[in-house]
């Protein structure tokens, strides 16, 4: 009798409580930004250069993000609309750059599907190795030199964990 009142009652909050918290991640803030270089902006709007300070309005090239030490515990990086092509433009992190439990680093598009990674046949678009801890979403990647998508550990048997990969399309490896 009670314990059926109880539950009744309580399911509604913990469904609140989940709907609630998964919708204020999705809505969380940018705290860097990145931009094609000028080989691939096609929108005209502002260009990634290396060293910029990574605002919205001054963003700089992707590997920015995690060689000069900003790929930390918590932070997002947002990619903004275009192609990306070029070493500097791929998705291909520092190995053992990881987040933390609750504090995932995230990489994500701006607009959803409006960010291509263009590995060009000649490098990987899309490469996490050693690493924990991270979102990524809302990109597209392809022509790549191998896998257009590479999530791994090492050949000892270390594998990576916590890593969620949202609305990424991946082609022609």
């Amino acid at each position: 009798c009670c314990g059926d009142r109880m539950f009744k009652v309580v399911t509604p909050i913990a469904i609140v409580l989940v709907l609630t918290l998964a919708s204020h991640s999705a809505q969380a803030g940018c705290d860097f930004y990145a931009a094609p270089d000028l080989l691939g902006d096609a929108q005209g709007g502002p260009t990634g250069v290396a060293g910029a300070d990574g605002t919205s309005a001054e963003p700089f090239v992707m590997a920015d993000f995690w060689d000069r030490g900003f790929a930390l515990p918590g932070a997002t990086l947002c990619l903004k609309d275009g192609i990306y092509r070029g070493a500097d433009s791929m998705l291909d992190v520092t190995p053992n750059t990881s987040g933390a439990l609750g504090n995932p680093i995230t990489i994500r598009a701006v607009n959803d599907g409006g960010v291509f990674i263009d590995g060009e046949d000649l490098r990987r678009p899309f490469r996490l190795r050693w690493s924990n801890y991270w979102v990524l979403e809302g990109f597209n990647v392809a022509n790549s030199s191998a896998f257009a998508v590479s999530i791994g550990g090492d050949i000892s048997g270390t594998r990576i964990h916590h890593v969620t990969v949202r609305r990424v399309v991946a082609w022609d490896a």
